[in-house]
This record gives structure tokens, sequence and C-alpha cells, in this order.
């Protein structure tokens, strides 16, 4: 695993390079590989029956993988950047981080829209000095820290 994209990183512990495995997983039983809902006759992501359980399986073997290679061994893992729209935070969190080890992960992560969805009515919002502002920044941390 030595080809163009690790070969200029040469990362160390420290450094600001991490993996994180997966986008919203909480999702993958509803949707398709285009991240929309699955219509009659689409493949999912995952079956209808995957749980976090199975994510846990597949987070351990990613861990395995990373670990025993010579280059990434060395880079942090972050995940499992879940969608905090939905209650898994207090469902889930916990067990998903017993299962994967917390020694084995950097940082939890989440996804968090301040937004709300990406419609064209909030994409004005949608700006640096609005995403860095006081408005945001405390309706973020209270929406991850309560998940309301």
């Amino acid at each position: 695993m030595d080809g163009p994209l690790l070969k200029p990183w040469r990362c160390t512990p420290g450094s600001r390079v991490v993996f994180e495995f997966g986008n919203e997983p909480d999702l993958y039983p509803s949707e398709n590989i285009l991240g929309n809902p699955t219509a009659d006759g689409e493949k999912s992501i995952r079956p209808g029956t995957y749980s976090w359980n199975d994510l846990v399986e597949e987070w351990r073997s990613y861990i395995l993988a990373f670990q025993r290679d010579p280059i990434t061994h060395a880079i942090p893992l972050v995940g499992p950047a879940y969608d905090s729209s939905n209650d898994w935070i207090n469902l889930a969190l916990g067990a998903f981080l017993d299962g994967v080890g917390t020694r084995n992960l950097a940082m939890a992560t989440v996804h968090e829209y301040p937004t709300g969805t990406c419609s064209p009515e909030k994409a004005a919002e949608v700006s640096i000095p609005n995403m860095l502002s006081q408005r945001y920044i405390e309706s973020d941390v209270y929406q991850v820290l309560t998940n309301d």
C-alpha cells in the first residue's frame, strides 16, 4: 500500500491526517449507493437487517488492516460519522465505542447540518462567516451534546 496517495504523507503520530470510515452508517440500510432513499428494485448499500453489531464487525476488520500495514499503522482512525438527525447517539454510540475499542479510535465523529438539509432556501445561509458565527457554533454544540 505504498501508492501515490500515501507516499507523500509518511504520517507520523500527532499528524493531522486521519482516516474516517463510512458516511452516516445509521442510514446504510435505507439508502442506495448514491445516498438516496432506496426505491423498489434498487440495491441498498447494506441489507435491511444491517445493525450496529454489523458496523462494529466491519470496523474491527478495518482497524486490523490499518494496524498491520507498515504505512497506515500510525494514522489515527476516526468515525463513525453518524447523522445526528436521529437518536442513535443515545441508542448505539456507547455500544459502538465499546465494540471497536476507544483505544482504536482517535475521535468519534458526527455529521451535523446547522442549516438543516441542503435545501435551496438554506443555501444562502451557508458561508464561512455564518458557519463560524457564535449563533451557529452554539447551535452545533448544543445539538451534538443534547441530540436535539
